[in-house]
C-alpha cells in the first residue's frame, strides 16, 4: 500500500517547474522526472505525462508517482 500523498495544483506546477526529481537527482525544469525515472515507467505511463494539466495530468502524474514509490 502507498502512502504517496496526494499535491495539491500549486505542489505539483512547482514540482513540474523545478530542477529537482522527487528521487533527488537533477532534471530539467518543465520535466515530469529525471531520465531515470521516466524510464522506469511504462510506455503508457510516460505518455500520460504529456496530457494537459487540466486534462489528465495531474491524475497521470499521481499514477507515475505510486509506480515509483513500489
Amino acid at each position: 500500500m502507498s502512502t504517496t500523498p496526494t499535491l495539491t495544483t500549486p505542489e505539483l506546477i512547482k514540482e513540474f517547474e523545478g530542477d529537482r526529481c522527487r528521487c533527488g537527482k537533477a532534471k530539467q525544469p518543465r520535466q515530469s522526472f529525471c531520465r531515470a525515472c521516466y524510464f522506469k515507467l511504462s510506455k503508457p505511463q510516460r505518455a500520460a505525462l504529456y496530457l494537459p494539466f487540466l486534462e489528465g495530468y495531474h491524475g497521470a502524474y499521481t499514477d507515475a508517482v505510486q509506480a515509483l514509490d513500489r
